[in-house]
């Protein structure tokens, strides 16, 4: 039975932007099993443990409602070196927890901290998150990304990211970079690198 994952960022005991989530879980279970999974995302999270730290709530759910859920420390990913890669022939259209096809091309991309996903001549998503680019002073995001994260979602709505065909000469006309997901929200770049074959620019922001 396929298994599709919500990732849910808790701080200081609260689960944050709970709305989003409950709204791609509605989404996704009514486009692939053609009903409304019995889940409520705000009863189920009621109570969360009080920590700290960020945590990480990882929710595993199938037609029938929920598998497992669990509580993990978060430690975010540093990343500076973005490799290029060809990912036309990923799809990943809904949150699945098979993600092996992802994390295969990321672990042949040993030399770099993550993945950048071409498909289709236009830039997509990195292994693990939306991405936006800063050009001419407004943020921009792949009209089409390989997932529609729920963070993505929450700032086109609110007008502060605008979607737009990326290509990876953008790239270079870019002063910003910014990762998207549920658990760094909107984590804008410092120091990062573009590799792809014989291409490796450095692009520093200021």
């Amino acid at each position: 039975m396929s298994l599709l994952l919500e990732t849910i960022r808790i701080e200081n005991g609260a689960p944050q932007h709970l709305q989003w989530h409950q709204r791609r879980v509605t989404l996704s279970s009514q486009a692939l099993w053609g009903q409304r999974v019995p889940i409520d995302l705000h009863a189920l999270l009621t109570e969360c443990p009080q920590h700290k730290s960020i945590l990480r709530c990882r929710i595993l759910y199938h037609r029938h409602g929920l598998h497992s859920l669990e509580f993990l420390p978060f430690q975010p990913r540093q990343i500076h070196r973005l490799g290029l890669v060809d990912g036309s022939s990923i799809d990943y259209p809904w949150k699945f927890a098979d993600r092996h096809s992802i994390e295969q091309l990321r672990t042949n991309s040993s030399a770099v901290d993550d993945i950048l996903l071409i498909r289709d001549g236009l830039l997509s998503d990195t292994s693990i998150a939306n991405i936006a680019l800063r050009i001419h002073g407004r943020w921009l995001t792949p009209r089409r990304p390989l997932l529609h994260g729920t963070t993505r979602e929450r700032m086109l709505t609110c007008g502060l990211l605008f979607p737009a065909d990326l290509r990876p000469g953008d790239l270079q006309q870019a002063t910003g970079l910014a990762v998207l997901n549920a658990m760094v929200g909107f984590q804008e770049l410092v120091d990062w690198h573009i590799c792809h074959g014989e291409l490796n620019h450095r692009l520093r922001l200021k």
